[in-house]
Parts: C-alpha cells; sequence; structure tokens
C-alpha cells in the first residue's frame, strides 16, 4: 500500500503509531519521488490503468512540491 502523506506538525502530545502500521515510515518527498519510476509504477499498477494514472498524478504533484521548496 502506497499512502502519500504531506508534512504537518504535531500541535500537541506525541505521535502514536498503532500496531496497524508496524511497516509505516516518514521518507522524505524527495526519496519518495526518487521511487516513483516510470517501471515501479506500472509495477505498482499491475495492468490497472487508473491505478497507473493516479500515481503518475501523485509523481506531479511530488514534482511541484519539491520544485517550490527548492525554490523557497
Amino acid at each position: 500500500m502506497l499512502q502519500i502523506s504531506y508534512r504537518g506538525r504535531v500541535a500537541d502530545g506525541d505521535v502514536t503509531i498503532s500496531h496497524e502500521h508496524d511497516g509505516a515510515r516518514w521518507v522524505k518527498a524527495s526519496d519518495m519521488r526518487a521511487l516513483l519510476t516510470d517501471d515501479v509504477i506500472t509495477d505498482m499498477a499491475g495492468g490497472n490503468d487508473d491505478v497507473a494514472r493516479l500515481l503518475a498524478h501523485i509523481r506531479t504533484d511530488l514534482d511541484r512540491y519539491l520544485a517550490r521548496v527548492e525554490s523557497a
């Protein structure tokens, strides 16, 4: 499963990850973008064009985000 979460701040307390999220990890946006190659998108989509388009949109969003962060 790929879940893209954007950066935010915790207002109060500690972040707790439940047992359901044992495989969850934080990654830098640039590292995630580097992973989303055409081959990876094709493999993850498994022949489902809707999933491939969604992943391509996520890659585009990451490109936009990284361009904005780098120019700031």
